[in-house]
């Protein structure tokens, strides 16, 4: 092994290779000389604010170029770093920050607003660029350094989840990383600019491995954006577009993505550039290395065993469809499989893994007690050295190899994650209404593996499942939430009064879920189940709770027309968003209520309502993904253009708009608070509907807008002929690739013609000749306006990415607004600003404003 730290091997390998690429992320490319000047500025700035060996940086940002410069940065200082992932819940970031007590706070202008408050330090501020700026590009050298960087110093301090009911941090040394490092060289020739997909969360240790390990070898770094790397049909094509050599994914990613090649009748053939598949985290189902094979001739598939607390990886095998081991150890690596006593035990005879060698890390970050039960003395190696006991029960192979067997203890792996029970089990316990509560891991019906809760009540409560999942969701990553949550009496018990987790009911469909009632709400739930992607769904599964949004609600629409032969009004669905509620009201005709000015998204609750104002194209469906983010009780309605159903109500004079708008809300709603919401064009609409609610005495309580600005700085580039219309509603909402325009121009009839054709049937005809003319009349309407002041505050959210060049921020809206602006910035773009994505990031902030509104 190189005697080095992590940051000499990526010294020399930017030295080597100034003017290849390093770095790929959406249309931005760096050199390795570029990112080598950046991340040189940054670390002489962070050493001047105090970062150096044993320092723990946290690092909060958003995936970007500045996420990368930033892990570079923190790692040529020779601070630890301690990755945090954003969309974790905020107690838990808090939690972690006030255990590390990190030396310093790095995040973004996108990440900060969802942070606990701190001392941040916003990398893209402007202000600290042009002090970056001054900073000198050249290779930072020792005497720079604060303290001498050793094999035993601190390089990371990655979170895990912990047994004791809180995550608990792993130190990982730089010894441990560099052999890693330097073994990986053995496993694959890395060709100038291989591109290597990086995907994984930098929360875990294999999102900064996979930067990492491609820089140290001289890799080109193929960044996923926060969607693609979720989407399994997005990341076969970054794989394609970008020619993806290396890919880790763990095995129930990588299924989907084979189902993708296999299924889709144009996707042959985008993981064919692919040379090597890295899979761990799960157990590798026996059919798959035959199905990678099928797809991908040309790749290997390496399976890996290991964890955090031994520099992410200890054991690798070659996959076949005839071999299932857990492989042999890597590098300076020991694998010891021992009994009770830590006597070796024969070949063929099951024991326990403990992983000894440089790999080990330094234990639990302020956790001695812990540390100590699993970082235990080695006998077999040098005096002072440990090993680390896994709770893996494997045995030895007559190769040499080992299988694994299953686990000493209750931890276990959802989805790639290592989850211990007890934490789940502290935070269903939290709940006022739960004594008691137990997890373990079930097979659920027609699903892989999932955690299941078991909850005792108190007396006398009667315990909702679902609201103890979204209690679970408040505060737990998504991987550690319930699959579902069974309510009983009592929790089993073993002689010694431990939970017999054995004993625990398998939770059947009357449990998991409401069962279906009749043959109609069968049908429906395996449709619900088939359009969101998921194993199934039941008869009381709110279809927006589970994710879906209004693109998704078309296609439901279109299904149930296919299989039913009956018509799904999508307001039908708004209003009766369950198979249960759905199946009483098939065939009622209402689906022409869709498009009528008050569209009911969620019409009941104790909450004054929300009321979302349309973008220029009319209709307000966009608005459905903001629902699961909300409470349950909040009221929410779309405002739509009248001209949708009576042209001759195409209005393009905002004033008469709102006039009318204010009408229709203070038919649903008489008295105050209101609260707005707008995206776009609906911005706008939002802000003069406030303005005549204030001037008419009533009280507003939340104004709240989407990346919307006020005429005086909006671009001159709006379509105006239908053909540009329909292109533009294409690309920015259907999700349809547009014809090209070789083919002709593109009227309703052929418009409609493609959205069937896409399982969009719901957009007929007519209804795109109405939002062909009510687009362009908003537009006009846009620039005509002259708005009035609003008495009041303002919540803006910018979409920071594909902007117009000269386009402001939130303080456009100064001149037109005399109270406070707050300002968020979310990382897409202005057409993808309602997607599911990104209502996930600013829908807590609309409901913590609503909250504060009460």
């Amino acid at each position: 092994m190189p005697d080095t730290t992590l940051a000499g091997l990526l010294d020399a390998s930017f030295r080597s290779r100034p003017d290849e690429v390093a770095l790929v992320f959406g249309d931005e490319e760096l050199t390795y000389a570029e990112l080598d000047a950046r991340a040189s500025r940054l670390a002489r700035y962070l050493i001047e604010r105090g970062a150096g060996p044993e320092q723990v940086v946290a690092l909060a940002a958003g995936r970007s170029v500045l996420l990368v410069v930033a892990l570079l940065a923190v790692v040529r200082t020779g601070a630890a770093y301690l990755p945090v992932d954003t969309d974790y819940p905020a107690d838990r970031i808090a939690y972690m920050l006030d255990d590390a007590r990190p030396a310093l706070l790095l995040t973004d202008s996108t990440a900060v607003s969802q942070l606990p408050a701190g001392e941040w330090t916003v990398l893209d501020e402007p202000a600290l660029q042009d002090r970056l700026a001054a900073c000198s590009t050249a290779p930072l050298a020792a005497s720079e350094l604060r303290a001498r960087m050793t094999g035993d110093t601190a390089v990371s301090v990655v979170y895990t989840s912990g047994s004791t009911g809180r995550p608990k941090g792993v130190i990982g040394t730089q010894r441990g990383l560099v052999n890693r490092m330097a073994w990986f060289a053995e496993l694959y020739s890395f060709d100038a600019n291989d591109p290597v997909c990086a995907k994984s969360s930098i929360s875990f240790i294999d999102g900064t491995v996979e930067i990492l390990q491609t820089l140290v070898h001289g890799g080109r770094v193929v960044l996923a954006d926060a969607v693609t790397a979720k989407d399994p049909a997005a990341l076969a094509d970054l794989v394609s577009k970008s020619g993806t050599r290396v890919l880790t994914a763990v095995p129930s990613l990588l299924q989907a993505l084979l189902h993708e090649e296999e299924t889709s009748a144009d996707g042959a053939g985008r993981l064919a550039s692919l040379r090597l598949v890295l899979s761990s985290g799960e157990p590798m189902p026996p059919e798959l290395p035959a199905r990678l094979a099928r797809s991908c001739p040309d790749a290997r598939l390496i399976n890996f065993c290991g964890c955090t607390e031994v520099s992410s990886e200890s054991l690798y095998a070659v996959c076949t469809a005839h071999d299932q081991s857990i492989g042999r150890p890597l590098w300076n690596t020991l694998a010891h499989v021992l009994d009770s006593a830590l006597r070796p035990v024969p070949p063929g005879t099951p024991g326990e893994l403990y992983y000894g060698g440089v790999g080990v890390g330094r234990g639990y970050l302020g956790r001695p007690t812990v540390t100590a039960e699993r970082f235990v003395a080695d006998p077999y190696g040098p005096p002072g050295t440990r090993m680390y006991r896994t709770g893996d029960l494997v045995m030895w192979r007559p190769d040499g190899s080992l299988a694994f067997l299953g686990r000493a203890d209750d931890q276990v792996k959802v989805r790639g994650v290592r989850v211990e029970p007890g934490e789940v089990e502290a935070v269903l316990s939290s709940h006022p209404g739960v004594t008691e509560a137990a997890v373990a891991v079930r097979d659920l019906p027609g699903t892989a593996r999932a955690l299941v809760g078991y909850v005792v009540p108190a007396d006398g409560d009667a315990l909702d499942p679902v609201a103890l999942r979204r209690h679970a969701a408040d505060r737990l990553p998504a991987a550690m939430v319930p699959g579902t949550v069974v309510v009983v009496d009592a929790l089993p018990r073993t002689p010694n009064g431990k939970v017999n987790r054995r004993a625990l009911p398998a939770p059947d469909a009357a449990a998991a879920r409401t069962a279906p009632s009749s043959p109609d709400e069968q049908v429906l739930c395996e449709l619900f189940a088939e359009v969101l992607g998921l194993p199934e769904a039941g008869a009381q599964d709110d279809f927006f709770m589970l994710g879906g949004h209004s693109l998704l609600a078309t296609r439901l629409a279109s299904r149930v027309r296919s299989v039913l032969g009956v018509e799904l009004g999508l307001r039908t669905l708004f209003e009766a968003p369950t198979p249960a509620g759905l199946a009483t009201r098939l065939g009622g005709g209402e689906g022409r209520d869709a498009w009528s000015v008050l569209l009911p998204l969620r019409p009941t609750g104790t909450r004054p309502p929300l009321f979302c104002l349309h973008p220029a194209g009319g209709f307000s469906w966009c608005y459905t993904g903001l629902l699961r983010h909300l409470p349950p009780d909040q009221p929410v309605y779309g405002i739509q253009a009248r001209g949708l159903t009576e042209p001759d109500h195409v209005h393009d004079d905002i004033d008469r708009m709102a006039d009318d708008y204010c009408a229709r809300i203070l038919d649903v709603r008489p008295l105050g608070p209101y609260h707005l919401l707008g995206w776009s064009f609906g911005g706008q609409l939002a802000q003069a509907v406030a303005t005549r609610l204030r001037a008419a005495g009533h009280r507003l309580g939340l104004l709240a807008l989407l990346d919307s600005y006020p005429p005086e700085a909006l671009p001159a580039d709006e379509p105006t002929d239908r053909s540009e219309v329909l292109r533009f509603l294409f690309a920015e909402y259907f999700g349809v690739e547009p014809p090209e325009p070789a083919d002709g121009t593109l009227d309703p009839a052929r418009a409609a013609c493609l959205l069937r054709a896409a399982g969009l049937a719901d957009f007929t005809e007519d209804h795109l000749a109405a939002i062909a003319d009510v687009l362009p009349a908003s537009a006009r309407a846009a620039r005509a306006h002259r708005p009035t002041p609003y008495d009041g505050d303002l919540l803006h959210f910018r979409a920071t990415l594909g902007r117009p060049e000269g386009l402001p921020d939130a303080e456009a809206w100064r001149p037109h607004v005399t109270g406070r602006i707050e300002a968020h910035d979310i990382a897409t773009t202005h057409g993808r600003m309602t997607r599911p994505d990104e209502l996930a990031r600013l829908g807590p902030v609309v409901r913590a404003r609503l909250d504060a509104a009460r």
